[in-house]
């Protein structure tokens, strides 16, 4: 009885709509992020034939990639030079 109800409740869970607040009045990091990677993914002048949102994940992942690993890599570079 316990897993039918259960499998009910998943089944008609839904999420709160895009700008609709949650009962306690806060929204959460993840609600904030998601409408801010939107707004960037379409605020960003890609041409028609590249998918907007595909788009923005890969560059974004492409460039905290470099952000973070490039300055590591110049500065073993550079310690290894001293040596």
């Amino acid at each position: 009885m316990f897993v039918q109800r259960r499998a009910a409740q998943l089944r008609t869970f839904q999420r709160f709509p895009r700008g609709i607040v949650a009962k306690s009045g806060k929204r959460h990091f993840t609600d904030l992020a998601l409408d801010g990677f939107l707004d960037l993914a379409i605020g960003l002048p890609w041409p028609s034939s590249f998918p907007p949102y595909s788009s923005t994940i890969i560059l974004l992942t492409v460039a905290s990639r470099l952000a973070f690993t490039v300055p590591f890599s110049v500065w073993v570079r550079l310690l290894s030079l001293l040596r």
